[in-house]
């Protein structure tokens, strides 16, 4: 456990270090520093978050589930409130309560992860079944990705119905049982894409047909492949890159994959991807000597949200899949993201930490779940 929790530790200091040293690069070229202060406070506060996480008993957490759901569906509600919630680019994404600005979907990222743990530790004996395995869980999914669907945050919605079926799966839910929900939420996902030209166009002309379109709606896509392979096998160097220029929009986002891509080349993209399979591995490993069915949980769906986020984000910025608009975890400029983060890291830790407690603590953690045999 403690090779993994070292890991996890050196793997997201790591990519948190690469993330400041790009967007370092990035304000030469728009006059600014404010990017790279911002991004060292939140950094700072996603510390104190994963300190406190790691050293709290994740056990706790399970007491806490039920609220964190609540507050989530009630500032979910709120973001898409005008005069509550903010616009910007055409999504309700944000609020901004005491001043502060923040995602509600991201602290729905969290409590979701909790709350499936929990859900899944506590019907572990009925969770085979159809109703906690399927119609349950459905529906509360429903809700949650019906309002974060609504923002529009499509790429966030796809996210969490991927978490929130492998944790069901984890849990021990039978593959039939979601597999239905699965392709019915396919086939309406293809429904809605093909009746909104905006998506649609993103598929076809944006990411199929990108050549052809690459002063249009491929533009992003198109600009973004270009920085990387300008940069070649060792990059231009850090703060000679030229895309940074105005050329891919919004690049210090969901796009800075491609900046680390042409100033630090193929050995800077290949080491961000081995930093992810590094943390992959030891979270994977953390949830498999968890001591019980809620650490694994919490472990699995932090590791999930991580590495699932950063293959998507990956790849977008190189065309393999259409664009999601998902920040690179730990990297992305945004405060919200990089909180939450790290504050599920610190959780992961804590799994690691209080693996190898007395058997007394386990066994007595474990009655809190135990479930009664059913007579229907």
């Amino acid at each position: 456990m403690k090779w993994s929790v070292t890991t996890v530790i050196v793997g997201v200091a790591a990519l948190i270090m690469i993330g400041l040293v790009a967007l370092s690069s990035y304000q030469v070229a728009h006059e600014s520093s404010e990017f790279f202060k911002r991004q060292a406070v939140f950094c700072v506060i996603g510390a104190a978050g994963c300190l406190f996480a790691a050293l709290l008993n994740y056990r706790y957490l399970r007491y806490v589930s039920l609220f964190m759901v609540l507050i989530s569906f009630v500032l979910l509600i709120l973001v898409l409130i005008p005069g509550i919630g903010e616009n910007a680019n055409g999504s309700w994404r944000w609020v901004r309560i005491f001043g502060f600005r923040f995602q509600p979907s991201e602290l729905a990222k969290v409590a979701l992860i909790i709350g499936w743990a929990h859900y899944g530790a506590l019907f572990q004996g009925r969770i085979a079944r159809l109703r906690y395995g399927m119609v349950y869980p459905v529906a509360v999914m429903s809700v949650f990705l019906g309002l974060i669907f609504l923002e529009p945050d499509w790429g966030t919605t796809m996210l969490f119905a991927a978490l929130s079926f492998s944790l069901l799966f984890l849990a021990g839910a039978r593959i039939l049982h979601i597999a239905v929900p699965i392709v019915c939420g396919i086939a309406l996902l293809g429904i809605m894409i093909w009746h909104n030209p905006l998506r649609l166009n993103r598929i076809t002309k944006g990411w199929l047909y990108q050549e052809e379109y690459k002063q249009g709606v491929g533009y992003q896509g198109y600009q973004s492949k270009i920085a990387i392979g300008a940069g070649g096998l060792d990059g231009r160097g850090l703060g000679d890159g030229v895309q940074k220029y105005g050329y891919i929009p919004e690049q210090q986002t969901d796009f800075i994959f491609s900046l680390i891509g042409e100033e630090m080349g193929i050995a800077g993209t290949l080491g961000v991807v081995c930093l992810y399979l590094m943390i992959t591995v030891a979270g994977l490993r953390i949830a498999w000597k968890a001591s019980d069915l809620f650490g694994f949980l919490l472990a699995a769906g932090v590791t999930l949200t991580i590495s699932v986020q950063a293959i998507i984000n990956i790849g977008v910025v190189t065309s393999l899949f259409p664009n999601k608009g998902l920040p690179l975890p730990f990297i992305s400029y945004g405060g919200s993201n990089l909180v939450v983060l790290m504050f599920c890291v610190g959780i992961m830790i804590s799994v690691a930490r209080f693996a190898n407690q007395p058997s007394e603590v386990i066994e007595a953690s474990n009655e809190f779940y135990e479930t009664k045999p059913l007579t229907a």
